[in-house]
């Protein structure tokens, strides 16, 4: 089978470092397929691309304007958030361009690393790498699009890879450090500095880092590799197939759910099924039962600890700090116009109100004896009823079921009226 990524690639570094038998483990998964947010990552990416490609500052001047990406059929149109994030990705880099006037920058590089044990397969694609030789410094940086837990920069293993990528692919420059940059700009806890990490790799570990890759490169090709759970199960593609990991988790709370019917789990061999949906379907079941369990529990603690109590590996913290407007709206929206050229239309835009707030300004509106009539015409007029989407459900939901295929032509009734049929 055919794969986009290197097994060996520097997104997966941590992985099978930790655990040697996960790639054979993966190969037995059929290729992952591409999501909504993994494409708005691609976009992004394509966006700061263009923008560092043509030297601008901002992203700003591309809102509006559609992008696409080779490997997406697709076209996105800018927004401005889309544009705020990658801003600060190229801040980032410009602001440490212009400390050196003779700085080389690259963008989107491809390399082969020269790892004997790899044979060729350890590949990968730098986002930016910037060489200051006055300083005979090195930056990568590594552009983060996701809004989940900021991703830690020291000791990356990611990042040691492009690196070190960097380096065989440039002989030529003379290096004495290496700084690894992250930017997350859209994480939950991005805190002050926008999501922008940096670490610099000790140059030891730059002489260290290839060996103790062709290592576990070769770890991987043993017939008995061995699959570790832990942490970096998280992000690997056979995690819904390892019976190591239902065996660490049922072994960490075997304890605390004894008595509880957890589904029988089978040693791990060598013909895994890519996908045994009945187990799952077992294990989901189980979850399910189990959740609301474990959140009254997390109530009870968090209720504790926050009157003064002591829940041992639990503590009392401040929330993720978030900035927020300390004058009004027209004061802000004034200042960014008047100072700086931003058209008031921009910051301040005017959207409709929801339906539900329509309706109530109508009823403020119109005669009590007029609203019905009123309320009527809103409907048929100017709303639409449509499903969301499809979902999954146990068999004990009241839904009816529907065939994947023909709801994607039933979901839509044009001007149905709440409680006409």
């Amino acid at each position: 089978m055919t794969r986009a990524h290197s097994p060996y690639g520097g997104s997966q570094v941590s992985r099978y470092m930790a655990c040697p038998g996960s790639v054979a483990l993966a190969e037995k998964v059929p290729p992952e397929k591409s999501s909504s947010y993994a494409e708005e990552g691609t976009f992004a990416h394509a966006l700061a691309e263009e923008c560092l490609l043509a030297g601008a500052d901002t992203a700003d001047k591309w809102i509006g304007k559609k992008i696409k990406h080779p490997s997406i059929a697709s076209e996105k149109v800018v927004t401005a958030e889309l544009a705020a994030a990658v801003n600060v990705y190229l801040a980032t880099i410009w602001s440490d361009f212009a400390n050196d006037d003779a700085s080389e920058i690259a963008i989107e590089c491809k390399f082969v690393l020269d790892i004997e044990a790899a044979e060729g397969q350890a590949y990968g694609t730098s986002d930016c790498v910037l060489y200051q030789p006055t300083l005979q410094k090195l930056t990568i940086y590594d552009y983060k699009h996701g809004a989940g837990v900021l991703v830690d920069v020291e000791d990356s293993g990611q990042l040691k890879f492009y690196g070190i990528g960097a380096l065989q692919e440039h002989p030529d420059w003379l290096v004495r450090e290496i700084e690894l940059v992250v930017v997350q700009p859209r994480a939950f806890n991005a805190g002050d500095d926008q999501g922008v990490k940096r670490w610099s790799l000790p140059m030891s570990d730059v002489f260290e880092f290839p060996y103790e890759l062709n290592e576990a490169i070769a770890a991987t090709k043993q017939p008995d590799a061995p699959v570790i759970a832990g942490e970096h199960c998280r992000f690997c593609p056979a995690s819904t197939i390892c019976t190591v990991r239902e065996q660490a988790f049922a072994a960490a709370c075997g304890k605390d759910f004894e008595g509880f019917s957890l589904p029988e789990i089978e040693q791990l061999q060598p013909d895994v099924p890519a996908h045994d949906f009945a187990h799952m379907a077992r294990v989901i079941a189980a979850y399910e039962a189990l959740g609301p369990w474990i959140n009254d529990m997390r109530t009870l603690i968090d209720q504790e600890l926050l009157a003064g109590g002591k829940v041992e590996g639990w503590k009392v913290v401040e929330k993720i700090a978030r900035r927020k407007w300390t004058a009004s709206d027209e004061e802000v929206a004034g200042w960014l116009e008047m100072f700086h050229g931003v058209p008031i239309d921009l910051s301040m835009p005017r959207t409709l109100v929801g339906i539900t707030e329509a309706k109530k300004l109508l009823k403020g509106a119109v005669d009590k004896a007029a609203y019905a009539e009123a309320e009527r015409d809103l409907t048929t007029q100017f709303t639409i009823k449509e499903a969301s989407g499809l979902t999954t459900a146990p068999e004990s939901d009241r839904r009816p079921a529907v065939a994947p295929v023909s709801a994607e032509f039933g979901s839509v009734q044009l001007g149905v009226l709440e409680g006409v049929d």
